[in-house]
């Protein structure tokens, strides 16, 4: 079986999405009291597969790999 080659530029994307998205709810938790602070957390693993399945699926470009350019 072939093993499918990822995409590196939605790898990297979802990585930065996680880092930005940890410091906008941590800052949004010490402000806003909820009764259950930690479901919010839902959206990092959420956005992180989102992003994923878009670029490896929908997208398709990959800023780093350089054979699918030729």
């Amino acid at each position: 079986m072939k093993k499918r080659k990822r995409n590196k530029t939605g790898i990297l994307v979802a990585i930065i999405y996680s880092i930005i998205m940890y410091f906008i709810l941590s800052n949004y938790d010490q402000r806003i009291n909820y009764a259950n602070g930690s479901t919010h957390y839902v959206l990092l693993p959420l956005g992180v597969l989102i992003i994923i399945i878009l670029f490896d699926f929908f997208i398709k470009k990959d800023i780093f790999d350089r054979e699918n350019d030729k």
